[in-house]
């Protein structure tokens, strides 16, 4: 093999692989906007294999930062914090993005832990928006808050 070609396909392979899971086929943001104004930016979790996967391992969320999971239809989706580091928040959102519930200061599941507690919302929810511990207190969220949300992104 050439020199030159043997190189290029080197860097090719450096490059692909630097960029390999940073970004998941299809992915796409959301702007969700809490009533007092306040934004934040969400990655769509869509796929069931998203969705599952969630914010485990991650070390942390930035402050204006979440993550929008978003269903096939509405229920009572039930969430745990297996694997993931930051303690969180669930803002359970119906499909006219109405506020139906929100479970507060979630902390993290322990990794090694056996069993980890479910939390299931008091309404069913067409969306979960994970935001970091405090962010409802800070932006006074409660139920029958409007939320705004506009998609942005491919595959929406």
């Amino acid at each position: 093999m050439d020199s030159k070609v043997f190189s290029l396909a080197l860097l090719l392979f450096l490059l692909l692989a630097g960029c390999a899971g940073t970004e998941t086929p299809n992915a796409a943001y959301a702007k969700i906007t809490f009533a007092n104004g306040n934004p934040v930016t969400a990655e769509i979790a869509r796929t069931a294999e998203a969705r599952s996967r969630g914010l485990m391992y991650r070390e942390s969320l930035c402050g204006n930062c979440g993550m929008l999971f978003v269903f096939e239809s509405s229920q009572k989706h039930s969430f745990w914090m297996k694997n993931t580091k930051i303690p969180l928040e669930m803002i359970f959102i119906s499909e006219n993005h109405t506020i139906v519930d929100i479970i507060e200061n979630v902390p993290p599941c322990p990794m090694r832990a056996l069993q980890c507690p479910s939390y299931t919302p008091s309404a069913p929810a067409y969306f979960v928006l994970e935001v970091n511990a405090g962010v409802a207190k800070e932006n006074g969220l409660k139920r029958g808050d409007e939320l705004g949300i506009q998609f942005e992104g491919k595959g929406i």
